[in-house]
């Protein structure tokens, strides 16, 4: 879709933030994220636009301010009080949910300079999208390893689990954004950026997107929304999976937003034996990140690339 066309179905958007007032240190945790991405909206609103919006000196002291005066010292800190927090109180969790779009964007900022900034960066080498994706791998592969530490000792606790759902989507995300920097090595023209909260806030919407994608030669968009599954599971005998009971998930825009699904798409699943149903199908976010860093070229990569490319690109160039 025409990138102008595309950044009209997003011109209102429905509130991002639904922190209550009995969670001061909540709110008062997520200034800084907040305020970094209202900054990261309204670069991308212009881009989309056409707009100039500032000078290329401006841009890039704000990008570096961003790196180096607020990522580089705060967000891992942050990162751990917001886990901390939604351990034990389940609303927290929406605070996790939010610091994705940091957790990606650090390792996007060379993909953002690329977009916002093409006269002086030309389009990012294989090498550099390479270390996109181990850092990305890494950060996937840390978080989880929190994950499952939580779930133990959330179970010893009986404390609620929003916190580990709620890294189950991040590390699905992650996992997600190391294959389509795949695509990107082969497709130069291409680029891909994290959505921030404007965008993906529109979970009350049928155009919430966790990434946009761009032609900049043809001045394209589209929205990918990822998760850890999408649908049940009907007919085993096409996929490989085993009956799941897992429920559908809301209607997306089509014209807007193509959807990834981390079991079928990424191949993020595993077999696990429950009491009561047997063996079941469950998702298992991470595979990718630990294939990558085994190895890049692992097969895993390669499946879940072939199984989304051509999609991502078809569905780009429509409409």
């Amino acid at each position: 879709m025409d990138s102008q066309k595309f950044v009209e179905g997003y011109r209102h958007s429905p509130d991002r933030y639904r922190f209550y007032e009995t969670r001061p240190e909540l709110e008062e945790l997520m200034k800084g994220p907040r305020k970094w991405a209202s900054f990261f909206d309204r670069k991308l609103y212009k881009h989309l636009e056409g707009s100039s919006g500032d000078s290329l000196l401006d841009t890039n002291n704000q990008l570096i301010s961003y790196e180096y005066g607020w990522v580089e010292p705060f967000l891992d800190g942050i990162i751990r009080d917001s886990q901390g927090m939604a351990f034990y109180d389940e609303k927290s969790a929406s605070a996790v949910n939010e610091l994705n779009f940091h957790i990606l964007n650090k390792e996007f900022l060379p993909m953002w300079r690329r977009a916002l900034m093409p006269e002086t960066h030309p389009q990012l080498a294989p090498e550099e999208i390479q270390l996109m994706q181990t850092n990305l791998a890494l950060r996937g592969a840390e978080l989880d390893l929190v994950k499952n530490d939580a779930l133990k000792w959330q179970k010893i606790e009986e404390s609620p689990i929003g916190l580990v759902k709620a890294m189950n989507g991040q590390i699905t995300e992650i996992d997600a954004a190391i294959v389509m920097l795949e695509i990107l090595k082969d497709e130069p023209q291409l680029i891909l950026l994290p959505a921030p909260p404007h965008f993906e806030s529109a979970y009350r919407s049928s155009r919430s997107i966790d990434f946009i994608i761009m032609d900049t030669n043809l001045g394209l968009s589209r929205g990918i929304q990822v998760k850890s599954y999408i649908d049940s599971i009907k007919d085993a005998s096409n996929t490989g999976y085993t009956k799941s009971e897992y429920k559908p998930t809301r209607k997306y825009d089509g014209k807007f937003v193509t959807l990834i699904d981390g079991m079928i798409d990424l191949g993020n699943a595993t077999n696990r034996y429950i009491l009561g149903r047997g063996n079941v199908i469950v998702p298992s976010p991470g595979q990718i990140s630990a294939s990558f860093l085994q190895d890049p070229a692992s097969p895993d990569i390669a499946n879940a690339m072939h199984n989304i490319k051509d999609r991502i690109i078809r569905d780009l160039h429509k409409n």
